[in-house]
């Protein structure tokens, strides 16, 4: 074998900077491994499983929700992941799963619905749970009764959430 520092041969004689080397190759192809396994099993997009886009509008007493959530709750979460869509000013929005946009998978939900009073603030309805803008049966997947199937061969969907009722 031959000494790279030097250019002599080396008889059974250790070689550190070698060894330095293999070392630091080892490490790095350990970790690179390590990482795509990790990479790979966080589920990085929708590659990994089939989404339908769902859009849609809530209304309240036929006015548009202007702020809120949609959450769509599986009914077998075996089977599929929730999804949720922010309301818009509009009242529209888009549902998602992992990252905006990218649709629900399909199957059978529940849905819930939240949006403050115009002029409400987040924390002060978390500490109070009142200024609700919406009532509250629709807030809760137990007794919202509001429910969505999800699939394959219709394609894209589009839903609307006509609200009634006081607050």
């Amino acid at each position: 074998m031959i000494d790279n520092r030097d250019g002599r041969f080396s008889f059974g004689r250790k070689q550190p900077h070698l060894a330095k080397q293999t070392n630091r190759w080892s490490r790095t192809v350990v970790l690179g491994v390590l990482f795509g396994i990790l990479n790979a099993g966080c589920g990085g997009g929708t590659d990994t499983f089939a989404t339908i886009l769902v859009k849609g509008k809530v209304t309240y007493k036929s006015q548009p929700l202007t702020n809120g959530t949609v959450t769509f709750s599986p009914v077998d979460s075996q089977k599929c992941r929730p999804a949720t869509g922010q309301i818009e000013f509009d009242g529209t929005f888009v549902m998602s799963t992992v990252k905006f946009g990218d649709g629900v998978m399909p199957g059978e939900y529940k849905v819930a619905i939240e949006s403050l009073k115009a002029g409400s603030d987040e924390d002060e309805k978390r500490e109070t749970g009142q200024d609700s803008g919406i009532p509250k049966k629709y807030t809760s997947f137990t007794t919202s009764e509001l429910q969505e199937t999800v699939s394959e061969s219709e394609g894209n969907k589009t839903v609307e959430y006509n609200l009634e009722g006081d607050i």
